[in-house]
């Protein structure tokens, strides 16, 4: 669980993204995303410090203990400009998934929201170690460092889509967070193994981690590619053709 001081911060990081966002965006507008900016402020307050050159690349901030690099989303896009950043300074790359998300729906011409509801997708932190599997060669250096930020979040999306209902294919114009539930650091091996569901039997296939984590199979697959390169899980033989897993060692069980 987040410190009340954490979940304070993220607070007023959203409350100045919204501020900011306001200020520059308008319904349709290419301007930053909301999401981007409040961890952005979250993780550096002084906006002086934003968007800094570095290495030839611009890094999103530049704090006392390094460079933080935000990605929501195909994270192998970072893996140049990682590249260029990790011999000079501290990485941190931050990876936030909403947990618990609402559905709004805007009319277009308007912005005018006309419809709320609950979405049934939340994301797992097991799904970003998946995404990660793009940088594993880059996570054995200990400059880099990896948080996964957990929260909950509205989506906007617009009345566009086909269909009578208009939904069908509609636009997601943005998502914006409004509250932390968890802050994950990924340092050690351990980290990584904590990221495992419980329940989960040893040895272990893709295909058991995938039904006991409530995600896709490729999904337990990269992650599991991931896990192994950092030692936190070790190959174990095979069961018919899939390979076997266990944790790598005592230290790397989850304390649960």
């Amino acid at each position: 669980m987040p410190t009340s001081q954490q979940v304070q911060a993220f607070a007023d990081a959203c409350a100045r993204a919204a501020e900011t966002a306001r200020g520059e965006n308008g319904i349709g507008s290419l301007g930053e995303k909301t999401m981007h900016l409040a961890l952005k402020f979250f993780y550096e307050p002084d906006p002086a410090r934003h968007e800094r050159k570095l290495q030839g690349y611009v890094t999103d901030a530049f704090t006392e203990h390094g460079a933080v690099e935000i990605q929501t989303a195909q994270i192998h896009r970072l893996t140049r400009k990682l590249e260029s950043f990790l011999p000079v300074t501290d990485v941190r790359v931050v990876c936030p998934i909403a947990v618990e998300k609402r559905i709004i729906w805007l009319e277009p011409a308007s912005g005018e929201a006309v419809e709320t509801n609950r979405s049934r997708v939340h994301e797992k932190p097991l799904e970003v170690a998946a995404g990660l599997c793009a940088l594993k060669a880059l996570l054995q250096n200990p400059a880099l460092s990896v948080d996964i930020v957990c929260l909950t979040a509205d989506e906007y999306r617009l009345l566009d889509g086909g269909g009578e209902t208009r939904k069908r294919r509609a636009t997601k114009y943005e998502v914006i967070p409004t509250a932390l539930t968890a802050l994950i650091p990924l340092r050690t091996p351990k980290d990584y193994a904590e990221l495992l569901p419980e329940g989960l039997p040893a040895p272990f296939t893709s295909a058991v981690l995938a039904k006991t984590a409530h995600i896709r199979r490729r999904d337990a697959q990269q992650a599991l590619n991931l896990l192994a390169s950092l030692g936190a899980i070790q190959p174990d033989g095979k069961r018919g053709r899939e390979n076997l897993y266990t944790y790598a060692s005592e230290t790397n069980k989850p304390d649960r």
